[in-house]
C-alpha cells in the first residue's frame, strides 16, 4: 500500500516537491508533485506566475512517463 501523508512545500517557498512512492502496488508506479500556490497549468519555481516555457512539470512529466521506454 502506498503511503498517504507525502512531504508539501514550505508556506510561501514558491517551490515544488516530487514525491516518487515506494512500496505500491508492482508495475503500477505512482508520483506526487505539490507546488506552493493554487492549481495552474503552468506553474514556475521562484515565483507566483505561471509560463508554459518556464515550467518544471514538463520535466516532471517527462521523468515520469521515460520510465516505460
Amino acid at each position: 500500500m502506498c503511503p498517504a501523508d507525502p512531504p508539501e512545500p514550505a508556506a510561501g517557498s514558491r517551490a515544488h516537491v516530487t514525491t516518487v512512492y515506494s512500496g505500491c502496488r508492482a508495475g503500477y508506479p505512482v508520483q506526487w508533485a505539490a507546488f506552493d500556490n493554487g492549481h495552474l497549468p503552468g506553474p514556475v519555481d521562484g515565483t507566483y506566475a505561471e509560463s508554459g516555457v518556464t515550467t518544471w512539470t514538463k520535466g516532471e512529466i517527462w521523468r515520469f512517463f521515460a520510465q516505460f521506454s
